[in-house]
């Protein structure tokens, strides 16, 4: 129980410090706030695994640019496969470097592997200062952290989960009748809103998200969400009329 509260408290640690990567990016590119994990919470569980791999691949070497080449691989080969999971999972890409240069199917790119190795480069000196902390709490206050924490990490693994299963739920039901001309706008005209908030932030969170089982569906229902929020943004900003 020691031994994996402190493990699983590195994993939130480093799942955080990519996920502020990530928010920052969106800020640098949107100037906005996109919450870009996942899952709902403020981590990128891909960070947290790569940092806790690089943990143990460290222990063969301590040489800087070693360090940069064996995380770089690392990394692009865990991303690599996180891409490829999830669409067999989900039957959908969720990101896509194909306008990227040097990529690799569009999942990997030369951009991450440079990233991720100069991230495992410095990940050494991060690491003393996060298992400082962390180390430093009494035996039980960290069991106590840890567990409350891996169980608030399994509700939301569920909740995204529950919302994903819904969201091919609801593509596969509006399949069929998007094929009607007139069906996107008359949902506009009803003001209705066919996504839940969890599956609007995902699409905001995953600008390349496509479903590869529903294309049509989903391009659809993107089209629909993307009317339907610019319409309640400009009535927000409607002169009220006396």
């Amino acid at each position: 129980m020691e031994t994996f509260s402190k493990y699983f408290l590195y994993f939130l640690a480093y799942s955080f410090i990519g996920w502020l990567w990530e928010v920052f990016l969106s800020l640098v590119r949107t100037h906005r706030f996109v919450n870009r994990g996942f899952l709902n919470g403020p981590y990128c569980p891909i960070y947290g695994f790569g940092a806790l791999i690089f943990l143990q691949l460290q222990r063969f070497t301590q040489r800087p640019l070693e360090l940069f080449l064996i995380g770089a691989v690392a990394a692009c080969a865990l991303e690599y496969f996180v891409s490829w999971i999830l669409e067999k999972i989900f039957k959908a890409r969720w990101w896509d470097y194909s306008n990227w240069p040097m990529n690799l199917n569009g999942r990997i790119c030369l951009y991450g592997f440079i990233v991720f190795g100069i991230s495992s480069a410095v990940l050494p000196t991060v690491h003393t200062s996060i298992s400082g902390v962390v180390d430093s709490w009494p035996t039980d206050t960290r069991n106590i952290i840890g567990a409350v924490l891996f169980v608030l990490f399994l509700i939301d693994i569920a909740s995204t989960n529950t919302a994903m299963a819904k969201f091919n739920q609801t593509l596969r039901k509006y399949q069929e009748k998007f094929k009607l001309p007139s069906f996107i706008q008359q949902k506009i005209d009803q003001g209705r809103q066919i996504l839940n908030f969890q599956q609007r932030r995902i699409l905001k969170a995953f600008p390349d998200f496509i479903s590869i089982r529903y294309e049509d569906a989903f391009k659809h229902i993107r089209q629909l969400n993307e009317k339907y929020s610019k319409k309640l943004k400009e009535s927000k900003f409607k002169p009220i009329r006396k």
